[in-house]
C-alpha cells in the first residue's frame, strides 16, 4: 500500500510539474497574455490606440482658413477623415462614434513613436506631429 502511495504522488509530481513552469507571455497588458504562464519568454505583443479630436475654437480656425474636410495620417496611412466644422465639446472617451482614431500593432514593443498629419482638402498639413503609443492604452490628442 505504501509503494502505491509513494508512486502516485511520484507520478502526479512528473505530470504537474512542467504546468508549474510554462511559459509564455506574462505582461497583461499585451494582447497575447498567458495567466498560466510562469516565466515569460519574450513573446509579448501589444496594441496602442490613439484618437485625434479638437474643440469648438480650433473647428472655427478651420472654416476661417477656408478648411472644409480633413484627412487624418498615421505613418502616411490615412485612418480617417471628418468635416472641418466637425468638433467636440469635451475630451471624447476612446471609441466614440464620430471620433477619428485607430488601433496600431506594437509588435513586441510596449512602446512606439509614430508621425501623424492632419491634411486639408488641399492637401496641404493642417497639423502634425508625434504621438508615442502604448500598450493597452488609448492616446486621446488634443489638435490646437
Amino acid at each position: 500500500m505504501k509503494k502505491i502511495l509513494v508512486l502516485s504522488v511520484l507520478l502526479l509530481t512528473l505530470i504537474l510539474l512542467p504546468g508549474c513552469k510554462r511559459s509564455g507571455c506574462t505582461d497583461p497588458d499585451s494582447i497575447n497574455y498567458d495567466s498560466k504562464a510562469r516565466t515569460n519568454d519574450n513573446s509579448c505583443e501589444y496594441e496602442g490606440e490613439v484618437l485625434f479630436w479638437y474643440n469648438k475654437g480650433a473647428a472655427d480656425k478651420n472654416i476661417a482658413a477656408g478648411h472644409t474636410s480633413l484627412t487624418f495620417f498615421l505613418e502616411g496611412k490615412v485612418i480617417g477623415s471628418s468635416a472641418a466644422n466637425i468638433y467636440w465639446g469635451n475630451r471624447p472617451e476612446c471609441g466614440s462614434a464620430g471620433s477619428v482614431s485607430t488601433t496600431v500593432k506594437l509588435g513586441f514593443s510596449k512602446e512606439k513613436v509614430y508621425k501623424y498629419e492632419i491634411k486639408n482638402q488641399n492637401d496641404a498639413i493642417v497639423w502634425s506631429g508625434n504621438v508615442t503609443l502604448t500598450g493597452n492604452e488609448c492616446l486621446r490628442v488634443e489638435l490646437l
